[in-house]
This record gives structure tokens, C-alpha cells and sequence, in this order.
């Protein structure tokens, strides 16, 4: 037998004291009991669902592992969530607009063959900018030569090669590759080819058929270079 979704109705007081004025709210100067400020709040019904709920929802929808599920929150795609002492509460629309993205194929892939990198929620939790997550994404990727080389003689000159970025496969970045750079020496301990840093631009219209979709792109290596011949290239997840 499944385990219902615990729902959790929480109800924001109508006046919270507070010892001071807050960073933001509307003070309410009158005298109280206690003759402190309160802040005034909207008082509002909504339901919540607990981390593990969401997780868990997350995980049986798109077939992720528990960490997955897990990262795919903490990176921000089921909103802000609400702190109740211990826990973390996320609203229950936004945990149901997630599980609405539609999930692709290897087929939508190969008209594009992006390149798809896939990040974890701690490189892109304080990313919630455009700008931000493309600096984020720009750097930390090593691939070797044959491979820089094929992204060039994909797209006539200048280069402008479609890049996809992922958290648990959902994609929360998408830009156009239009410089390829080494970093810097003390950027590789240990490695033996250079890391790459790409330069971005915004995408073009066909970003439109990956924004707010799902990658069944599975557990491996840090990135994927979709439909290269030779080199790290990836199966699709069972669907």
C-alpha cells in the first residue's frame, strides 16, 4: 500500500512579536500587552508538503534516487521552502509544477547534440540569475582535445554550439558555447589535459524545447557531449 503525501496546512499569526523592528514588514506601532512592536502579516491558509514528502514524489515521478530528489530541491526548483523549526516545508503547487515537467528522449537530443553538463545543487544554490549560473557553469570542465576540436566543426563559423545545464537531469541553464579557453595551470592538480572555460551568449529558439524539462541523462561523469563520436557520450536513462 503507497504512502499518502502528509499534507500539512500551515497558518502565518496574523501578528508576530517581535523584540525590534524587523529587516522588512509593516510595524505595528500601537500599544500591546507587553508594549513591544509587532510585525503584521497577511494571515494566509496553504498547504505544504515536508522535504521527505517532496522527495519522494520527486522520486517516483522521474525514477531518481532519493539524493537526486534531494538535490534537485535544494537547488531551488520547488521554490524557497518554509523552515518550521527543524524541518524545511515546500508549498505543494510548486512541488506539483515540477512534477509537471515533461520528461525528454534521446531522440529530442540528437537534432541538437548539446553539450550537457550536469552540476550539483551547491554550485548553483546562490545562482539564481541568468549571469550568475553561467558564471558557475563556465568553468570546472575537462575534455580532451578531439573533443573541443568536433564542438568547433559542428556549427559554421563564429562558434555558437547549444549547452545545457542540469541539476538530477532537470534543466535549471541553458546558453551558447562562443569561446573555448584553457585555465589556468594551478585550475588542473593532477590532470593531464587543461581545464576548459567557455565563454557564454544567451541561447536561441531552441532552447524552447528544453527549458523546464527533464533529462533522463542518469548518473555518470560530470558532462555529457551528446552525439560526439568518440569520447564521453551517454545513454539514456530508462525512461
Amino acid at each position: 500500500m503507497g504512502t499518502r503525501p502528509l499534507h500539512v496546512p500551515i497558518v502565518l499569526a496574523a501578528r508576530i512579536p517581535l523584540p525590534g523592528r524587523p529587516p522588512g514588514g509593516l510595524i505595528h506601532r500601537e500599544a500591546t500587552d507587553t508594549g513591544v512592536p509587532t510585525v503584521l502579516v497577511p494571515s494566509v491558509a496553504a498547504m505544504y508538503l515536508t522535504t521527505r514528502e517532496s522527495a519522494l514524489l520527486l522520486a517516483g515521478r522521474f525514477k531518481l534516487s532519493h539524493g537526486d530528489a534531494l538535490q534537485a530541491l535544494h537547488a531551488g526548483l520547488a521554490g524557497t521552502p518554509v523552515p518550521l523549526g527543524a524541518a524545511l516545508l515546500y508549498r505543494e503547487e510548486a512541488v506539483e509544477e515540477l512534477l509537471a515537467w515533461p520528461q525528454l528522449t534521446g531522440a529530442d537530443l540528437d537534432h541538437d547534440s548539446p553539450f550537457i553538463a550536469r552540476a550539483t545543487d551547491r554550485r548553483l544554490r546562490q545562482a539564481t540569475t541568468w549571469q550568475a549560473r553561467g558564471d558557475v557553469l563556465a568553468r570546472g570542465w575537462y575534455i580532451p582535445p578531439l573533443l573541443r576540436v568536433w564542438i568547433r566543426t559542428r556549427t559554421t563559423p563564429p562558434l555558437r554550439y547549444p549547452f545545457l545545464g542540469t541539476v538530477a537531469g532537470f534543466v535549471v541553464f541553458g546558453a551558447e558555447i562562443t569561446d573555448m579557453t584553457y585555465g589556468a595551470e594551478e585550475e588542473r592538480p593532477m590532470r593531464r589535459e587543461p581545464q576548459t572555460v567557455f565563454g557564454f551568449e544567451p541561447p536561441g529558439e531552441w532552447f524552447a524545447r528544453f527549458e523546464r524539462h527533464r533529462l533522463p541523462t542518469g548518473p555518470g561523469h560530470p558532462w555529457i557531449l551528446w552525439g560526439a563520436p568518440s569520447g564521453r557520450t551517454s545513454r539514456m536513462a530508462a525512461a
